[in-house]
């Protein structure tokens, strides 16, 4: 038996609404998400809405086939293409306020000795922090610029951190810093305005040091 429209929807807004107020964590809201494809028929376009969070939160296609029956729509490449560029920006972006022409530097790239970054000012998810950054090669990695841990959400688990001195340039960089405050000013005013951030005073940045 299949869920309705309205119950499925108060699903989903109360499964986020648990991650916003720190109820649940971002492996859980993964797993809810899983759950959530089994609760509606497969014709049902909401499907795809879970699949294209999923996709965004750095769940392979290819592993969801292993728990779900997905169609060929679901597993084609050229969906999952469309599919990271609409979480991206679709959800990042234009559905929340920001706009590309508002500034070149939405979306910023840095390279470490162990990995290449990808920041978004408009990210809409708050885990591990704000800003943080996303592997360019694998998205369900994720770096923590503050402390600079780096998380696997795919596994579930915590990676070895960033080398101290990327960290420093990193805050060193004009342009990140650039992006980092207008992630956190986006966050704040069009995300969720009541968020716990983890200090009173939340925009503002580290301080350059010297490497």
């Amino acid at each position: 038996m299949f869920l309705k429209h309205e119950a499925f929807f108060d699903y989903i807004d109360l499964t986020e609404l648990s991650l916003e107020y720190g109820y649940i964590t971002i492996f859980e809201l993964i797993q809810r998400y899983k759950t959530a494809v089994t609760l509606i028929d497969k014709d049902n376009p909401l499907r795809n809405m879970i699949i294209r969070r999923l996709t965004y939160h750095g769940v392979d296609l290819k592993s969801l086939d292993k728990e779900f029956e997905f169609d060929e729509l679901d597993r084609s490449s050229s969906e999952q293409k469309g599919l990271e560029q609409e979480g991206t920006e679709q959800e990042g972006l234009a559905q929340v306020g920001l706009k590309k022409k508002d500034n070149d530097k939405l979306d910023l790239i840095r390279a470490s000795g162990k990995y290449k970054w990808n920041f978004r000012a408009g990210d809409p998810d708050f885990f591990p922090s704000i800003p943080h950054g996303h592997n360019y090669m694998n998205i369900n990695i994720k770096l923590d610029p503050y402390r600079g841990e780096v998380f696997d959400i795919l596994h579930d688990k915590q990676l070895k951190s960033e080398d101290r001195k990327f960290i420093i340039q990193l805050w060193n960089d004009d342009e990140f810093r650039d992006v980092a405050r207008k992630a956190i000013n986006h966050y704040a005013t069009n995300v969720n305005p009541g968020f716990a951030w983890r200090v009173p005073n939340y925009k503002r940045l580290p301080r350059k040091r010297r490497v």
